[in-house]
């Protein structure tokens, strides 16, 4: 009985630690100054959120009944490092963005929440707003980018104009999806990073919008829409239909990086 209260204690401990840790972490967000300290922080010493974030990662390629090869492969997904990205001066963009977006929508009676974010429940301690369909989602990127993404942040000027559903920033409910746009080193490590979006009032595509550098425009607002959601099942006019579920932004204010995962 002894033995057993000590282990529940050590527990206690050490999460009240990782806790305190975390909250350590999160203090620069309350900061209105510029900080000219690297946006991308060194890594987190806390094993428990790299679990965490490795059952996200694994999780996500047992929702498809087709396996493709960049799926699969995340089934063995190792974690090994989580690097946090604190940049004072996004971070104020992002919040004046969704102000803007609760003081749009608490006109806009009907604006439904959604259902997203599934895998990503694994981290609670980041409060999303469901009244601005605020998530977390995934993003691939290649090696050389993340800093860049750490210190200007996501940028839709630079998309690519072979997107399926428009020439904005991309991101993913699950990491099997963003992990086809990463590249990797000579040891097979590649990152994804966790980012804060928010979605609004989102416009689901039918069929592909190659060519938008916008949402459609709402009929029932006479403005667009904030962001375009792809779901599983459409047509994207390719042989197969769309299998991963994707969010469009064209507003980089929209999106804030949270966390570069370094996996293998």
């Amino acid at each position: 009985q002894d033995q057993l209260e000590k282990s529940q204690t050590a527990v206690e401990e050490k999460s009240q630690a990782l806790q305190q840790q975390r909250h350590v972490v999160e203090r620069w967000r309350h900061l209105r100054r510029f900080d000219s300290s690297p946006a991308l922080q060194p890594p987190l010493a806390d094993r428990c959120l790299e679990l965490q974030i490795e059952t996200a990662l694994q999780s996500s390629w047992q929702l498809h009944s087709c396996f493709v090869h960049s799926c699969a492969r995340m089934k063995q997904a190792r974690v090994v490092e989580v690097r946090p990205i604190a940049n004072t001066q996004l971070w104020q963009k992002y919040l004046f963005c969704k102000q803007a977006m609760q003081e749009q929508r608490a006109r806009e009676p009907g604006s439904a929440a959604l259902n997203t974010g599934t895998s990503l429940g694994v981290l609670p301690w980041i409060a999303r707003d469901a009244s601005v369909n605020e998530c977390l989602a995934f993003h691939g990127t290649s090696l050389d980018t993340v800093d860049d993404i750490a210190s200007q942040g996501f940028d839709e000027r630079c998309a690519r104009d072979s997107g399926l559903y428009g020439q904005g920033m991309y991101f993913a409910e699950e990491a099997c999806k963003s992990n086809q746009y990463c590249d990797e080193d000579d040891e097979g490590v590649r990152c994804i990073i966790i980012s804060r979006i928010l979605l609004g009032t989102p416009f689901f595509a039918t069929e592909p919008m190659r060519n938008i550098r916008r949402p459609p425009l709402n009929p029932s607002t006479s403005r667009p829409y904030d962001s375009v959601i792809a779901n599983p099942g459409i047509q994207n006019g390719t042989p197969n239909p769309q299998l991963h579920r994707e969010f469009v932004l064209f507003d980089r204010t929209q999106a804030y990086p949270e966390l570069a995962v370094y996996f293998q």
